[in-house]
C-alpha cells in the first residue's frame, strides 16, 4: 500500500513539474511579446515627439557633390536617426576623402564638409596599379588607361621609398614636370625618366640636378628634334648621349647642338 502512495506521489510530482515548466514557458513568451509590443509604442511615440517638434532632416548641406552617393541619411528623416559618428563613418568610405568635417544643428541641418585627396603618382606591382596621395597612402587601383588626368606612373623595387626625394628635386624644372610621363628605379641605386615624346631619360646615380638642368634647356628648345631621339644619355658628366635616330650625338653638355 505504502509503495503505491509512493509511485503515485512520484507520478504527481512529475506532472507538477510539467506543468510549472509549461507555465513559465507561457509567462517567457508572454513577457517577450509585451516587452516588443512596448518598444513599438514607445519608438512610435518618440518618433511622434521628434516630428511635433520639426526634428526632421529638411537641409543637407554638402560641399562637394562627388561625396554625395556617400551620405545615407536624406531629408524627412528623423534627425537623431544617424549620429554624426554613423554619417562620418558612411563618408569616410569613400577612399578619396582627406579630411571631413560632419556638423547637425538643430532642429533640421546636416552639414558635410570635405576635402580631396590629390593623386601625385601611380605605383606600378607587377600587374597592378595603385594611385598614391600625396603622403604616400593608397587610394585605390586603377586602369591607368582610364585615368584622365597626366600622373606619373613609378616603377621598381624600391620606387616607392625614393620616389618622393626625385620628385622634390624635379618640381625645380617645370618643363620636366610638365613632360614627365613615368619614372623607373633602376637597381636601387639611379632613375629613367620617360618624357611624353616617348624619350627615355637616363639619369646619374648622384648629382641629377646637374642633369635635369640641361634636360630642362634641351626640352625648351623649340628646334630641338624630339622624334628622332629615342634615349637622353646623362648617366657621364658633362656629357649629353643622344640615340635612337640614324645619327648618333655625342657632344659637351656646355656645347651641344640640336
Amino acid at each position: 500500500m505504502a509503495k503505491k502512495k509512493s509511485k503515485r506521489a512520484h507520478i504527481n510530482s512529475k506532472k507538477t513539474i510539467m506543468l510549472v515548466s509549461f507555465l513559465v514557458a507561457v509567462i517567457c513568451v508572454f513577457v517577450y511579446m509585451l516587452h516588443e509590443k512596448m518598444l513599438s509604442i514607445f519608438k512610435g511615440t518618440t518618433e511622434g515627439v521628434y516630428r511635433t517638434f520639426g526634428f526632421i532632416v529638411s537641409d543637407i548641406s554638402v560641399n562637394e557633390q562627388w561625396i554625395q552617393k556617400n551620405i545615407k541619411i536624406k531629408n524627412g528623416d528623423i534627425l537623431f536617426v544617424s549620429s554624426a559618428e554613423n554619417i562620418f563613418r558612411d563618408v569616410k568610405s569613400n577612399l578619396w576623402v582627406k579630411d571631413l568635417i560632419v556638423h547637425k544643428s538643430l532642429p533640421n541641418k546636416i552639414s558635410v564638409s570635405v576635402s580631396r585627396k590629390k593623386a601625385v603618382a601611380v605605383f606600378q606591382e607587377n600587374s597592378k596599379f595603385t594611385l598614391i596621395d600625396e603622403n604616400g597612402e593608397d587610394i585605390e587601383c586603377v586602369d591607368v588607361k582610364k585615368l584622365k588626368d597626366k600622373i606619373p606612373i613609378v616603377a621598381g623595387e624600391g620606387a616607392r621609398k625614393e620616389f618622393w626625394l626625385l620628385m622634390k628635386t624635379i618640381s625645380r624644372y617645370p618643363t620636366v614636370l610638365n613632360k614627365l610621363n613615368s619614372v623607373s628605379y633602376i637597381r636601387g641605386r639611379r632613375w629613367d625618366l620617360i618624357v611624353s615624346e616617348g624619350i627615355t631619360v637616363k639619369l646619374p646615380e648622384k648629382n641629377i640636378n646637374e642633369s635635369l638642368e640641361s634636360l630642362e634647356l634641351l626640352l625648351r628648345q623649340p628646334k630641338f628634334n624630339k622624334n628622332t631621339i629615342k634615349i637622353i644619355d646623362l648617366r657621364v658628366k658633362d656629357k649629353v648621349i643622344f640615340s635612337g635616330s640614324k645619327l648618333e650625338h655625342l657632344g659637351e653638355k656646355n656645347k651641344k647642338t640640336v
